[in-house]
């Protein structure tokens, strides 16, 4: 051990080089465990902070689900490639009042771009998707659809192209003495109220 024992002391690696690996640590076989009871500060300055691993995970260990693990208070996040998995807990975003929500393909799209599958839930009142918007002294839509169609290929390559398509189903009922209601599309009473 460098120090031991409760003194105010500090263990400093200090180097004046210029090359890529003015400071190295290297274990040939093992790991390396950085273990600290208070902040571990790493600052570039200006450069890259890069963590390279051969084929393995980066892992952070938070304490608790809904205890934040990784903090960015300034910039971006920016994944380049790959995917962007969750595997578990929720997914919330909370924007600026100028900021939103975008989702570009890159390439004309071989898969479905946008897909929800919520499953099948056994709870009243759940929905699959909960739009909620509201407009004061504006106008704007809860939902816009801006749709194009081309075909410019010739010959017997006819197309069907549906701005909505609900695709048909069986709805079975099996409970005994109970009477189901399926609807495809139900609108509410819209009222308005003079002020």
């Amino acid at each position: 051990d460098l120090v031991t024992g409760a003194t105010d002391s500090s263990v400093i690696l200090s180097s004046t080089g210029t090359g890529a690996d003015a400071i190295q640590l290297n274990a040939s076989a093992g790991g390396i465990d950085i273990d600290s009871d208070g902040v571990i500060t790493i600052d570039t300055t200006a450069d890259e902070l890069q963590i390279a691993t051969d084929g393995a995970d980066t892992v952070f260990t938070g304490s608790a689900d809904g205890t934040a693990a990784i903090t960015v208070t300034a910039g971006d996040l920016v994944l380049s490639d790959g995917d962007l998995t969750l595997s578990g807990g929720d997914f919330d975003v909370t924007l600026d009042a100028g900021d939103g929500v975008s989702i570009t393909k890159g390439a004309a799209p071989t898969v479905d771009v946008f897909t929800v599958n919520g499953g099948t839930s056994a709870t009243d009142g759940v929905d699959n998707l909960q739009l909620t918007f509201g407009v004061s002294a504006a106008s704007g839509n809860v939902i816009d659809i801006t749709p194009s169609y081309i075909d410019a290929t010739a010959g017997a390559t006819s197309e069907t192209y549906n701005i909505i398509d609900i695709d048909a189903f069986t709805a079975t009922q099996n409970a005994s003495g109970d009477t189901g209601v399926i609807d495809a599309i139900n609108i509410g009473n819209l009222t308005q109220t003079e002020t």
